[in-house]
């Protein structure tokens, strides 16, 4: 066999000038990646989390958790009016969190809730989330959820209703993915959920009416033993209005890390 400009070519192949090599010459095979595990050993697990109620309050510290190098972290911000949102997050690692990374509903005047990720770039098993609002003080909640074994972030989607099942659906890429959700329900119902879906992080408001009061949580459901349409489903103590956001953590991860590497040659190496 002959290497030519990173071309492998059979002993018996004649190169004539001027025509094409292919097909009957290829490239190198796939050279192993080190840094990433077998695909066979890609599996998506909940870290650590934590939720913590604001009465009333322009800003926030999330109480501390579990975060990992590389781990998937994913913020929800329950709101109960429409009028504030998130202007900004941070956390001790130095994490960033990007409008671009986020997305956010409101259920008409009645509650907001708001999601947004990143992956982590350090570890801190004592990790603390700030979250800060533009048009507070307002009632809110913060719920927070670290997964080891998210290789990318993938599609999202945002649902409202009345009702209490809060859900949200949408199109996972791949086998074994996962659907990270936030729901904002107003009121003081009770959040849960049943297998396969869970409540990971959940807390609500105090003071003043039911009315006024908003229900905040932090659930998922995965992994998803196919790709295509896949929902999670919360109960509601009460019905009530709420607004949820999902984000599908991926075992994939994104495609330029996946591609075929191959070895170039100098022309006329042999």
């Amino acid at each position: 066999m002959k290497i030519i400009d990173g071309l492998y070519i059979p002993e018996k192949h004649t190169i004539i000038p001027g025509r094409p090599l292919w097909p009957d010459i290829g490239r190198l095979p796939r050279l192993p990646r080190p840094d990433l595990p077998p695909f066979w050993e890609l599996a998506i697990a909940q870290r650590a989390g934590a939720a913590l109620a604001f009465a009333s309050a322009s800003a926030g510290n999330l109480t501390a958790f579990n975060c990992q190098t590389n781990d998937a972290v994913v913020v929800t911000v329950e709101i109960k009016t429409t009028t504030a949102s998130v202007s900004s997050i941070t956390d001790t690692i130095g994490n960033t969190y990007a409008v671009g990374q986020s997305l956010a509903i409101n259920n008409g005047t009645s509650c907001r809730v708001e999601e947004w990720w990143a992956n982590s770039i350090g570890a801190n098993a004592s990790n603390v989330i700030t979250v800060n609002l533009a048009g507070g003080p307002v009632k809110f909640v913060v719920s927070a959820e670290s997964y080891s074994g998210a290789l990318s972030f993938g599609n999202t989607n945002t649902t409202t209703g009345s009702s209490t099942a809060p859900a949200i659906t949408l199109t996972t890429q791949d086998t074994n993915n996962w659907i990270a959700t936030g729901a904002s329900a107003i009121g003081l119902p009770t959040l849960t959920a049943t297998t396969p879906n869970v409540v990971r992080q959940t807390a609500v408001t105090s003071g003043g009416g039911s009315s006024t009061n908003v229900r905040g949580g932090e659930g998922d459901a995965g992994a998803f033993a196919s790709a295509g349409s896949n929902t999670v489903t919360f109960t509601l103590g009460a019905t009530g209005a709420w607004a949820t956001a999902g984000l599908e953590l991926r075992t994939v991860a994104p495609s330029e890390r996946h591609q075929t590497r191959h070895i170039r040659m100098p022309v006329g190496f042999h």
